[in-house]
């Protein structure tokens, strides 16, 4: 197998995912109203149970965090200071 190719951790996207929520102070239930899903089916892919995530949900997790697709996916395009000043922002 290719040792440059990327794949996709389930786990550690839903923890970005979970990340993305806590640094904007967003509960489950909040950002389930405000991509349309439900609380429970944000648990699951926080928690790296769901792998069968639409397109469409992950461009909504996206939009709604401000970040690229391919960071919830590979945590590929935010330097750590860029996170760090994501961080600062939110704070204030």
């Amino acid at each position: 197998m290719d040792k440059d190719k990327k794949h996709l951790d389930f786990k550690e996207i839903g923890h970005r995912i979970r990340l993305e929520r806590e640094m904007l102070n967003l509960s489950r239930e909040r950002l389930a109203e405000i991509i349309e899903l439900s609380p429970f089916y944000i648990g699951q892919i926080e928690r790296g149970g769901e792998r069968k995530m639409s397109l469409d949900t992950l461009v909504k997790f996206s939009n709604t965090f401000n970040v690229s697709v391919d960071y919830l996916l590979f945590a590929s395009n935010l330097h750590n200071e860029d996170l760090e000043l994501k961080k600062i922002f939110i704070q204030y």
